[in-house]
């Protein structure tokens, strides 16, 4: 699976559906090298 940004999740937050909340962050400088 590919993901076009970072992504994660925030420890112990769940949405509606019973998972935890996703996060997407939109960076100009690259956060892995």
């Amino acid at each position: 699976m590919y993901y076009p940004c970072d992504y994660g999740f925030i420890p112990q937050t769940l949405s509606e559906d019973g998972d935890p909340c996703d996060i997407c962050l939109l960076v100009t400088n690259p956060t892995f090298t």
